[in-house]
């Protein structure tokens, strides 16, 4: 509990604390590295080094300790509603990279921070400003734009053609391929990644 404990800002890799980098620009700068096309591990292995003062040697530990950090401690949910029960579709809600600008003006106009000036801002807190960011700012608009189900019942011919043009003219786009894919979906089960070390 972070009102009792604080923030985190090591990780506890095999019985040891590394310290970690907790700036919101350091996981930005890891989730960037990441989604980099790289043909091996390399690229993993610098991306890790963003975010630990000391690499530990027992690397798979290391990411499934950044991926509880990067997801601020939270297990995966559990019994999730499907999109359709949500009214949602399968698109990326947003992008760090695409919206930037939309998240400046957004902590700007909401909180009074100035991302760019603000010379600290602990991931967990960045995150949980984001999450609750209201539906007053653009760039809440822009994502529920993007996920709307626009053939959920209810919805207007007119409506329906609004919204599609919307969710062409922003959706977010993304080019990987398959070893990408793979090796992410490994990330997130957890699995074996020594294979994409290599």
């Amino acid at each position: 509990m972070i009102f009792l404990d604080g923030l985190p800002l090591s990780l506890n890799i095999d019985g040891v604390e590394y310290p970690i980098k907790t700036d919101y620009r350091a996981i930005l700068k890891y989730d960037r590295m990441i989604s980099q096309k790289s043909e091996d591990g390399v690229i993993i292995i610098r991306a890790l080094e963003q975010i630990f003062c000391k690499l530990p040697s027992n690397i798979e530990a290391a990411i499934a300790g950044i991926n509880w950090f990067v997801n601020c401690g939270r297990e995966e949910k559990q019994n999730v509603p499907s999109n359709k029960t949500l009214g949602i579709n399968g698109n990326k809600a947003f992008d760090f990279e695409r919206d930037e600008l939309l998240i400046w003006s957004a902590f700007r106009s909401r909180y009074g921070i100035d991302l760019l000036e603000t010379e600290y801002l602990h991931w967990w807190l960045f995150r949980a400003l984001l999450d609750d960011i209201g539906n007053d700012v653009r760039l809440s608009q822009i994502m529920q734009y993007r996920i709307i189900d626009t053939n959920a019942e209810g919805i207007s011919k007119e409506r329906k053609n609004f919204l599609d043009a919307m969710q062409r003219y922003y959706k977010i786009t993304e080019a990987k391929n398959e070893r990408d894919e793979a090796f992410i979906q490994a990330l997130l089960n957890g699995e074996d990644i020594s294979g994409f070390l290599k």
